[in-house]
């Protein structure tokens, strides 16, 4: 893998690659050379972008003042509207250079989180007094242009000068950019630095689990960029990660735009799945990565020798058991192309990698239906009808969104699954795996069939969709469905849309859509009513409890590749299964950075859930460190589960968890968990982290196994603010050793430091 990967990105054609910046300014430099006077503005104007987009910023900010200057326009008074959009890019080329000299360059535990504060202030202010000067002279002649009053708000904050300096009629009060955070909410504080992890680099991916078995989370993280390597990160224990990268066996292992892991081969150490390749189409043909785990902290890529080798661009998967024989599959959703007459332009189709059972995979997507032809952005497997068979929901971005109902065959046949599992060898899972070929053996082999019900239950939408997932919002024990908007048509207007809701007003952007279900294979959309109506353009997100209450809280990473779009990430804290309140300023999660891979887990040992962050853009020059957010701690109560099934997959992803509790008042509480890593964008740990709320003390733990045993044990005998380990078919809880650890955050706030790529 490591020599396909460094043969794909020497010979990558930058004209197919929108993030290969450098090289595709430098052959726009060589056209301009040749260019007749009447093209020099237009290619001048493309290579300022280019240079802006490779990060080469001061160059940028050079071009455009010299093609201004060319022009003949003054360099006060009012813009004419024929280079308003030279401007425009100006200015914000202005705003990324304070960021490079002072987020990214002297970054701190407070850069770039909204609002600007404390060691997020700029030291050096050339870049952002440069933003104003200019945003300054856009309002005059445009007073209406949100975007550019919600960037001149943004470019005083970092200098220290909001709300003072910025002109009345601009002003985009504080206590309306709180939103509706309620009542006060603990401060968590970006911990990456001191505990290094701030690895820096553009958009990716990571997955957060103990991968090596001392029972501490580690960290795996990728990025986009051509040829940026991947890094695993060990939790040495004390406060830090230790970057083992090297000896982990992953030199070479590099880009990759999402991540995620599962224990495939059940041998009770958790695997890496990477993806590659999304949204560049034919430049994206490269390969995924399988990364086995060796154990202690070791790994190997077997993409090649376990039959999943297909150069097809995504950054989607999931994982499950979708045929109940003991092992897991592996669904990959690809990124075909129409063009705007509706034709096929771009063919690749999705792959579901049905797993042999043996180390190797037959894709069997063609025989179900299920290689579906469309630009999927999100694909996630949970049990929506509650009948112990995972159904896939598949988020198209510019079409409508699928829901795939796993159901028995025609043929009525259960398909040899129970007999495969009762034997628990890896011989009778593969010889059931090598006989499907064909759609009639593949049906007699698993007795499985997939319809489409995404109209009939109601969740097509949003038309412009990209991560999603399922999770028990409200603890009722059915599955509900989140699925947040990407609205390719307003991504040079995302500024606008965050300035607009700030103000209180309307935006034409698509909306998140949270589906709650009715429990009679039929959703509700009630997204208005629960407060998450807001129009993000989210790619990394995924949900955790950050205050151990018992319900799952959301966390939203903004991802627009533009750099006006220098908008904050938001977390959604659930209030109660009714409510959505917004805690991203109070909380301290208001990264403007993009935010990509999201992962939420225990990382300190402590009870509660932390939360990692992958930053960065898309463009070459987008870089910026990584982020972990460490809790504060709630006073609530809490239980962390380890699932290890036998008959069912060795991860025991599918599992349903209740929690039986009571409080001090005698009060009886349920809560509801599945095992699975989330979202789409960003793999949390597989370790059940709950919390309990107001519980006092826990009367039992019911888990129903997924298939093939399907079976609903209970465990009892569990205290509160431990960790266990419950074995399927043992009936016995098992205590794990659980010390906190001391993370970074005791360096304190506002640390210095100068991180190498």
């Amino acid at each position: 893998m490591v020599e396909r990967l460094a043969e794909i990105y020497e010979h990558v054609d930058p004209a197919l690659c929108y993030n290969m910046n450098e090289a595709r300014a430098e052959a726009i430099a060589e056209r301009i050379a040749a260019a007749p006077p009447e093209q020099m503005g237009p290619l001048r104007f493309q290579y300022a972008n280019e240079l802006l987009n490779a990060g080469r910023t001061e160059d940028a900010i050079a071009e455009l003042e010299s093609l201004l200057s060319d022009i003949g326009v003054a360099n006060t008074g009012p813009i004419p509207d024929q280079v308003r959009a030279i401007y425009e890019i100006l200015a914000v080329a202005y705003m990324r250079l304070g960021e490079q000299e002072n987020c990214v360059l002297n970054h701190s535990s407070d850069s770039c989180l909204f609002p600007i504060q404390g060691s997020g202030v700029h030291q050096l202010p050339r870049g952002s007094r440069g933003a104003i000067q200019i945003y300054d002279r856009l309002l005059a002649t445009r007073p209406d242009d949100l975007q550019s009053r919600y960037l001149l708000n943004l470019a005083h904050m970092t200098l220290g000068q909001y709300p003072d300096s910025v002109p009345g009629e601009y002003l985009i009060p504080l206590h309306e950019m709180e939103g509706h955070a309620g009542a006060a909410f603990p401060r968590f504080l970006d911990v990456a630095t001191s505990a290094g992890v701030d690895v820096r680099g553009l958009s990716g991916g990571c997955c957060v689990d103990d991968f090596d078995g001392d029972g501490m989370i580690d960290i795996f993280a990728t990025a986009y960029g051509v040829g940026e390597q991947a890094h695993f990160f060990h939790n040495a224990g004390d406060g830090s990660f230790e970057d083992r990268t090297e000896a982990a066996g992953l030199l070479g292992i590099v880009g990759g735009l999402n991540a995620l892991h599962a224990d495939f081969d059940n041998d009770g150490r958790p695997d890496i799945l990477i993806l590659r390749g999304g949204w560049l189409g034919m430049g994206g043909e490269r390969p995924c990565s399988l990364l086995r785990n060796l154990g202690n902290g070791a790994f190997e890529d077997v993409t090649f020798a376990a039959g999943i080798l297909s150069e097809r661009p995504t950054q989607t998967a999931s994982w499950a058991d979708f045929d109940g024989d003991g092992w897991l599959d592996l669904f990959i959703g690809n990124e075909s192309r129409r063009d705007r007459n509706g034709v096929l332009a771009q063919d690749y189709p999705c792959e579901l990698y049905r797993n042999n059972g043996d180390g190797t995979f037959t894709d069997v997507a063609p025989s179900l239906g299920l290689d579906l032809r469309e630009f999927v952005k999100g694909v996630v497997w949970g049990d929506v009808d509650g009948d112990g068979w995972p159904d896939l929901y598949v988020s198209v971005l510019g079409g409508e969104n699928r829901l795939f109902r796993n159901l028995p065959a025609d043929n009525g046949a259960t398909g040899g699954v129970e007999s495969n599992a009762e034997s628990g060898a890896a011989g009778s899972n593969a010889e059931s795996g090598a006989a499907s070929g064909a759609a009639g053996s593949a049906l007699s082999a698993f007795g499985r069939r997939f319809e489409e019900v995404g109209k009939l239950a109601g969740v097509t939408e949003p038309f412009f969709s990209f991560p999603t997932w399922f999770f028990d919002y409200d603890n009722d024990s059915d599955l509900d469905l989140f699925v947040s908007g990407y609205d390719l048509r307003r991504l040079g207007r995302v500024g606008e849309d965050y300035g607009a809701e700030l103000l209180g007003l309307e935006s034409p952007g698509e909306r998140p859509r949270l589906y709650r279900n009715r429990g009679d294979g039929t959703f509700e959309d009630v997204s208005e009513s629960v407060g998450l109506d807001d129009v993000v353009y989210s790619m990394g997100s995924n949900f955790g409890d950050i205050d151990t209450d018992g319900y799952l809280d959301i966390y939203v990473g903004t991802g627009a590749p533009d750099f006006r779009s220098i908008v904050p990430n938001k977390m959604y804290r659930n209030e109660g299964g009714k409510f959505f309140a917004d805690v991203t300023l109070p909380g301290g999660f208001g990264h403007v950075q993009k935010g990509h891979g999201i992962a939420f887990a225990d990382v300190d040992n402590d009870g509660d859930q932390d939360v990692y962050a992958v930053m960065g853009g898309a463009y070459q020059g987008d870089v910026f460190q990584n982020a972990l957010f460490q809790n504060p701690g709630f006073d609530h109560a809490w239980v962390t589960l380890v699932l290890e099934g036998t008959k069912s997959n060795r991860s025991a992803i599918g599992a349903s968890v209740s929690v039986h509790t009571r409080d001090a008042d005698g009060a009886e509480h349920m809560f509801h968990r599945i095992v699975c890593t989330g979202g789409s964008f960003g793999s949390s740990s597989l370790q059940l982290e709950v919390g309990l709320g107001d519980s006092s003390q826990i009367e039992s733990v019911d888990v129903v196994w997924p298939y093939p045993s399907h079976a609903r044990e209970t465990f009892g005998k569990l205290e509160i603010g431990n960790r266990y380990r419950l074995r399927e078919g043992s009936g016995q809880a098992t205590r794990m050793a659980y010390e906190p650890i001391p993370l970074g955050s005791q360096t304190g706030g506002g640390h210095e430091h100068h991180h190498s790529d």
